[in-house]
């Protein structure tokens, strides 16, 4: 379909849906949804139940970065669950947040619509990043009707005087369902990860590069994709801490590190995520226990993706295994100086194979690709 706004014909769901069905024969877990993001954010509510009753007639899961996440997080996680309801099929909710400081609180709201759901028997589960910033591509601070067609007709588009105009008007007024992060982080609270060619950009907020250029920083933002080619990862300040440890503790939440590795100052969660919950959030703030952490991280991510061989210390499982100090780990890694390793892990064994010895890589290359499941297991 590209990257069209328009729903499916017939022919296209049907078409999509032996896809499935043949890459999930091939070994495939089930399938996973952007709708927040060109093209996934054109899907409407009917074309993923479609897609999802063959995931979950095949045993598979659907995992699912909600089309919004800030003003309308409430009705987007409803939507998550309507889809589990209406198929049978495994839910995951990726990165759960209530983004914005509107939205600040709402976890309370949305987490009980998750304990509602799984008291029907609906098996849905989220997961969350331990940092109250989230990362993405920066042409996404822009409305959806400047996507379609692709990545060179965005690009065509804001070179044009009036196109930018308009662009600035829906990001001051808002378009009905768009999640419209420029308005909801503010120019301020959005930093540059990377760029592929203006190295002196990366670490500085939108704000902050529009007034040493002297524009607006809407400008500012189409220029810098002009000029990177869109090219351009960012960093939105924009969750509270309160929400974040709130999704952490819940019990049909479990952690994930949401990371894209890159140069210049990607989001520190590529390198601290799963420290930064044993030190921060077990150690010092005591938010959880040390034993459910860990079972955030191992075992209950391993039933959710039904992997039976992984995930837990028990005879006949995979030795995947990592040791260290409860008392010293902790993550290094700061949204200024992202590029640092934690500290107090001793060994990690992958499959039995030492791959860290005394903290430092031993080059052992012994992954396995995980064989996909007959079915997912619920996580209570």
């Amino acid at each position: 379909m590209g990257v069209d706004d328009r729903e499916p014909t017939p022919e296209e769901l049907t078409t999509m849906k032996q896809s499935i069905e043949v890459a999930m024969g091939e070994g495939a877990f089930g399938l996973s949804s952007g709708l927040a993001y060109p093209p996934g954010l054109f899907s409407n509510q009917h074309e993923m139940i479609e897609l999802c009753k063959v995931v979950a007639q095949k045993g598979g899961i659907y995992t699912t970065h909600m089309r919004n996440e800030t003003d309308a997080c409430i009705e987007c996680v409803g939507e998550s669950i309507e889809i589990g309801e209406k198929t049978g099929v495994s839910v995951e909710i990726s990165h759960h947040k209530t983004a914005g400081t509107d939205n600040w609180g709402k976890s309370h709201l949305t987490l009980k619509l998750v304990d509602e759901a799984r008291a029907k028997g609906i098996n849905v589960n989220c997961d969350v990043y331990p940092y109250p910033a989230a990362s993405t591509m920066l042409q996404s601070l822009l409305p959806p009707w400047v996507h379609v067609g692709g990545m060179a007709k965005m690009l065509e588009r804001i070179r044009m005087p009036e196109i930018r105009q308009k662009i600035k008007e829906d990001i001051s007024k808002g378009l009905p369902t768009w999640e419209n992060l420029a308005k909801t982080s503010g120019w301020e609270n959005i930093m540059i990860g990377f760029c592929k060619n203006g190295k002196e950009l990366e670490g500085k907020s939108i704000n902050e590069i529009a007034l040493a250029r002297n524009v607006e920083p809407a400008e500012a933002l189409f220029d810098i994709l002009i000029e990177e080619e869109s090219n351009v990862s960012m960093v939105m300040f924009m969750m509270s801490e309160d929400d974040v440890t709130n999704i952490l503790k819940h019990p049909a939440v479990l952690v994930v590190s949401d990371a894209f590795y890159s140069t210049g100052k990607p989001h520190p969660r590529y390198f601290g995520s799963f420290p930064r919950v044993l030190s921060k959030y077990v150690r010092t703030e005591k938010a959880i226990t040390l034993e459910n952490g860990i079972r955030k991280m191992t075992s209950m991510p391993a039933q959710k993706l039904g992997l039976r061989d992984r995930g837990m210390l028990l005879e006949g499982m995979w030795a995947d295994i990592t040791v260290f100090d409860p008392e010293t780990i902790e993550d290094k890694a700061t949204f200024a100086v992202p590029a640092q390793l934690p500290v107090g892990i001793h060994y990690v064994l992958v499959n039995g194979q030492v791959s860290v010895r005394d903290g430092k890589y031993t080059g052992a290359v012994a992954g396995k690709t995980a064989v996909a499941p007959s079915a997912p297991l619920a996580c209570t």
